[in-house]
């Protein structure tokens, strides 16, 4: 007779990995958990002994860059080593609370341990964007940051054709429903939930990158909020609480 399957679980020691701090809390006397959102590993919850010599004590701070060494063979990894690879890249404001917003959806939305080394890329491009924006253009740079998690998580939008496989058009007759999980359903009249209603030219434009008109960017808003809706369920977002 066969005896019982037993699952294998490998131990993971890693020494040097680029990452950053997306979460921080305490979890004993000594002792902090951290969820870090690393290049090759994806999001990686542990925890954290901080030296307790002054002179080498690091503080984990949001939003500058890290290199760590951890280990585990659980869910829960311990880390060794911790130390700035970079200089703090968002000081305060608006900026600041658009990063906390990015960093809120890589904790509700990523699953632990699972590496995603394109979307650090696109983390790491949008933290160091959000830090030398203009003022009024944070949304312009949180987008492709949204649609790459959107992408990620197996939810990504097809803009060049609508749900009968006939190519978005321009013209100025034709808008489109947003269906979530689904795409772009070609519309002839307009919707009472006006919200989820797109015209073509909006979806183009999107598609291309081009926030040049407020019209595309409130358009790119609007779309982005109703893709992650289902994917964040009732609970609100704590970062857009700042906003308001």
């Amino acid at each position: 007779m066969k005896g019982p399957c037993v699952a294998l679980v490998l131990m993971i020691k890693v020494e040097r990995e680029s990452a950053f701090v997306i979460h921080s809390r305490n979890y004993t006397d000594s002792r902090i958990l951290l969820d870090v959102f690393t290049q090759n590993y994806g999001l990686v919850r542990a925890a954290y002994r901080p030296p307790k010599r002054k002179s080498y004590s690091i503080k984990p701070q949001a939003f500058t860059p890290l290199f760590v060494a951890f280990s585990g063979k659980s869910e829960l990894k311990s880390i060794h080593q911790l130390e700035p690879s970079g200089n703090l890249l968002l000081p305060s404001g608006r900026r600041l609370y658009c990063g906390m917003y990015v960093n809120e959806l890589v904790q509700r939305l990523l699953a632990t341990d699972d590496p995603q080394p394109d979307l650090f890329l696109a983390y790491f491009k949008c933290i160091s964007q959000l830090a030398v924006c203009n003022e009024g253009e944070e949304d312009i740079v949180l987008r492709p940051f949204e649609f790459a998690l959107l992408s990620e998580l197996g939810y990504g939008l097809d803009f060049s054709v609508d749900l009968s496989g006939r190519e978005i058009s321009t013209d100025e007759a034709c808008h489109y429903e947003f269906v979530v999980g689904q795409g772009f359903r070609l519309i002839y009249q307009n919707l009472k939930e006006a919200a989820r209603q797109f015209s073509g030219s909006e979806l183009c434009a999107i598609q291309q990158g081009d926030m040049s008109t407020i019209v595309t960017r409130n358009a790119s808003k609007r779309l982005c909020r109703l893709a992650l809706r289902p994917l964040l369920g009732d609970k609100p977002l704590q970062s857009l609480e700042l906003f308001s």
